[in-house]
Order: C-alpha cells, then structure tokens, then sequence
C-alpha cells in the first residue's frame, strides 16, 4: 500500500501558516521506496521534465544511503525539497509509475522531499574556464541554469529585482506549503564561488540589456517569469475591495502585511471570494482563511476539473472552505463608494464543440449574487512585460512570451530565454528544466 504523510491537525493548521504536510517519517520513506519495481524502461525517469534518476535514488533509499540519494538527485533537480512540496507529481513521474496499473504509484515526490530535508551534500569545486553568462531572474528557471553553468565552471551574475533569491517561491507559495526555511536551505546548497547574486536590479529599468551585454558576458539567459496578473473581464472590475492573488500572497508572502501592526496593512477582509481554480487560487484561499476570513471558491468549471493539485482541493475543503462549482463572473456589486458588496455570477455548463469539451454560460439558468466584501482574482498570469517592452527586437508570440527556438535561443543572438517567460505560467519543475535546458544549449555553443 501507499504510504502518506501525516498532516497537520485541521483545527491547529487553520490558525496557523506553519505546514500543514508533515512529512515521511524513517519508516514511512524505507518501506515506500521499497515499493519500486526499478522498471528497465523507467517511464518514470523519462515522464520527469529534468529527468531524474527516480529508480537509482530510490534504491540508494532503500540502502539508507540518503547522501548518496541526494547527490543523485541534484545531478539534475537543483531544488529537490521544494519540487517534493509543490511539483505535480500526480501527472508527471508518478503518473507513469508501473503501479498505477495495479495499485498506487509510488510515492516519489514523499520520498524526494525526504531525501533533500534529511541528506547532506558536498559540491566539488569547480575549475572556472574564463566563460561568463548573465541570468536575468532569480527563479526557478534562474537557479537551474545558474547551477547547471556553475557546474560546467562557467561564472554567472544572477539579477534580480528582489533582495533575495527564490522568485515565486518566495513571494508567491505559502509557508503552510512551502516553507520560506525550506527555500533559503535549498538556495544555500547551491551557491559556491561561481555565482554571484546582484539583488535589486530591475534589467530594463536600473540596467538596460545593452548596458548588460557591454559588460562581456559570453551569454545572457532571461528567467523574468509571468508576474503579471490577468482579470476577468467584468463590470466594475476595478472596484475597491478586488485584488489579485499576486498582490495578495506576495504582500502575506514577503511583507507580512497581514500582521496587525504592519505599516501597510491587508485590506479589512471579512468575507471573500476566489476567483479561479489552480494552485494560486487555492493559495489565497487557504491564507484568507487562516486571516479568519470566511471564504469561498468560484470556479467556472466542476470541482474535479480544477487544475490544482487534488491534495491542495482536499487540504482546503478540509480546512471549511467553500467551492462553488460552474460560476461564471459578470459584475462586481458595489456601493455608493463604488466598494465591492457582492458579485453577480452566470451559471455555466459544459457543451461539445467539433468533440471537444467547451464551458459555456448558461444562459437558461437565472444569474446569481453572492454577497462578499472583496474579490482575490486567480485566473492567470501573463510575462512580465517591463524588459520585453524595452526590448523591440525581442520576437514576442501572441501571448506576449518569448519566443524562442529550438535551443532555447531568442531572436537576439546569444540570449537565450525560458521558464514562464517562455512557457507562461507553468509549474516550478517545468520552469527548472527549461532553465537546466537552456544552461547545456549555452555549454555547448561557448565549447
């Protein structure tokens, strides 16, 4: 059988932002890495974005060898203790598993996290090889090929506009999910010699790109994410009392802005509503709550389509929050002070269009009104466009991303892109394999 993890209590975590996942316990990560059949053809391995080598390290497991199962994964996953946390594994590596077939899979994002939060790591100081890249961007993308290049001996001058390292780890995921602890270890672990961070540089704005690539960089690699939140087109969307999930959770996040006695504090919330059903939205939520705001969920679709992760859905419902299921917003209700009292809501129901599934509002239902103080939306991000926009010979696509080719080159030559700059909002794994991807494109084209 499949082993879980113990959780926090209900009642405690919904007062708290401590994690709410406890973990694998000794016993738990033996008998659940014992469970692999170690398959000749791995589909697991090959279903990984950055291709980890999931049999070998779970067998180092198993032969309580958690060093070794460590530096095995950090051949290719820079961030193992934060991929176990938040990555998807349900519909990557574990979705391959043999044992879907006649049991559960196995539990390797459980036992990946264990191996990061328990296993210690001695890099090899690399030999430098006279070769300098520029990462713009201090995420995930960032990170994997900062120290995928590093690894190779290439320096590398990481910008960022924040003070710290981590991107939307840090003022984007929860403590309850990720603990900003968490983050600071894994970043900790890969920084040596040939990475130098520059905090609080905004390329475009503190330093355009010309001015970086006069400064004799071999490369430049632009990791500048998806920061831009999206709205719902509606009716007074600009209301007094809506947010977006990004303003929300980086102001919880990195700013502590919910505390009583912050300089700038949150928005007086006593009952709000979530627009969205990703992992963004189940964030604000579940941070809404534990501020005692009565909350709850509207998603356009049904539940069990909802793109975040099953665990996270489970966790909130758990927690007393609400999911209003086939919503669709129209307006936002407001007062006299054109602050937000309420949102009105079409219903919606799902059709086939040329055999394809389409959600479409329901026109024959009657529209509805939910009563609410204020709205967090999430319902996407879109790429930072402060460098793109500085940028004109930057080829962009129609969804305003870089558009890049096979190599992960722009259309600027020796500047290369990935992450969500690329992919739009995409998942941390995804982010780092195309970070990993781009670092061995800039390898082999420096020889």
């Amino acid at each position: 059988m499949r082993n879980e993890p113990s959780l926090a209590a209900v009642q405690l975590r919904k007062g708290t932002f401590d994690e709410v996942s406890l973990g694998y316990t000794k016993q738990q990560v033996m008998a659940e890495a014992s469970r692999c059949l170690n398959c000749k053809s791995q589909p697991c391995v090959n279903s990984c974005p950055v291709h980890v080598d999931i049999p070998a390290f779970l067998a180092q497991i198993k032969q309580d060898q958690i060093d070794d199962a460590l530096g095995t994964i950090l051949k290719t996953n820079p961030l193992p203790g934060v991929c176990g946390r938040v990555c998807p594994q349900e519909s990557q590596c574990e979705a391959a598993c043999v044992l879907t077939k006649v049991n559960q899979a196995v539990n390797i994002g459980q036992c990946e996290r264990y191996v990061a939060d328990h296993g210690t790591w001695t890099p090899i100081k690399k030999k430098a090889i006279n070769k300098k890249v520029a990462v713009v961007g201090a995420g995930p993308a960032g990170i994997a090929c900062a120290y995928t290049l590093s690894n190779a001996g290439i320096a590398v001058d990481i910008y960022d506009s924040w003070d710290q390292m981590g991107g939307v780890l840090r003022y984007g995921i929860p403590d309850f999910r990720l603990p900003k602890t968490v983050v600071d270890q894994e970043i900790d672990r890969l920084m040596n010699d040939l990475i130098t961070f520059k905090k609080n540089t905004v390329i475009g704005k503190t330093i355009t790109l010309d001015q970086l690539k006069q400064q004799h960089f071999d490369a430049i690699f632009l990791a500048t994410g998806a920061g831009l939140p999206e709205f719902v087109e509606m009716k007074n969307s600009d209301a007094i009392g809506v947010f977006s999930a990004n303003e929300f959770l980086t102001r919880i996040n990195t700013f502590s802005a919910h505390l009583k006695d912050h300089d700038t504090p949150l928005y007086p919330m006593k009952k709000t509503l979530v627009i969205g059903g990703g992992n963004v939205a189940l964030d604000a939520a579940r941070c809404a709550l534990r501020l005692n705001v009565d909350v709850t969920i509207a998603y356009r679709r049904t539940i069990n389509r909802m793109p975040a992760r099953l665990a996270e859905v489970e966790h909130a419902i758990e927690e007393g929050i609400e999911v209003k299921e086939c919503l669709s917003p129209k307006a936002v209700i407001v007062d006299d002070h054109y602050k937000m009292t309420g949102i009105l809501f079409q219903p919606t129901k799902f059709v086939m269009v040329d055999g394809k599934e389409k959600v479409i509002e329901d026109v024959e239902q009657p529209p509805i009104i939910i009563e609410a103080d204020s709205c967090i939306m999430a319902v996407g991000t879109s790429p930072n466009p402060l460098l793109n926009s500085t940028l004109p010979q930057l080829k962009l696509n129609k969804w305003q991303s870089i558009e890049v080719d096979e190599h992960l080159e722009s259309s600027i030559p020796m500047v290369y892109a990935g992450g969500d700059a690329v992919l739009g909002s995409a998942t941390v794994i995804a982010a780092l394999g195309q970070g990993k991807r781009a670092a061995l494109s800039i390898i082999e084209r420096l020889g």
